[in-house]
């Protein structure tokens, strides 16, 4: 019996209609035993996936040689080395703006300078609401791109050392960056 097995490399999760789809490339093993990755990408649904890295590894071995090497696999994904095995990884897109604001209510004008951050990763109906837009700093002597400077650092710093959080929708411990 010849087993045909169809080698796909995601690329987005997303929740479409209470369903985990994904949007990935091709792999085609070829004759020779060199993978290579199609131009062309395509939409599966979660379910039908099969097999993991570990099943790959296990039925290919660990070195999988690539027809192009600057297309290679980087698998498994180095940055899954930042969590623990029993935690999932997330990326989360921030949208940090600043807005100059008096803080008096009486004639005199006290300029200062307040800066909030929305998820960029919520549906566009829950950002609309106001209890998710959050405050990140106020100053009335730091400009803005001085606070900004001081959150993109902040911000950097997660992409070493992940923020721990717990998934209440996956019952996991998670980390985001």
């Amino acid at each position: 019996m010849l087993l045909i097995v169809y080698v796909l490399v995601p690329h987005t999760w997303i929740v479409r209609d209470g369903v985990l789809i994904s949007d990935v490339s091709i792999v085609t093993v070829m004759d020779d035993g060199r993978w290579q990755i199609e131009e062309i990408e395509d939409e599966i649904n979660a379910d039908d996936l099969q097999w993991d890295y570990q099943d790959i590894v296990a039925e290919f071995g660990e070195n999988l040689p690539s027809v192009d090497p600057s297309k290679a696999l980087n698998i498994p994904n180095p940055m899954r080395r930042l969590v623990e095995d029993d935690e999932d990884l997330y990326v989360l897109m921030v949208s940090p703006w600043a807005d100059d604001v008096s803080g008096n209510r009486s004639k005199q004008y006290n300029k200062h300078m307040n800066m909030y951050t929305g998820n960029g990763c919520l549906a566009g109906r829950l950002l609309q609401q106001e209890f998710h837009v959050h405050f990140i700093s106020s100053s009335p002597h730091a400009s803005s791109p001085e606070q900004f400077a001081a959150f993109r650092d902040h911000v950097k710093e997660t992409e070493t050392k992940p923020v721990k959080a717990y998934n209440s929708a996956t019952h996991r411990k998670c980390r985001f960056q």
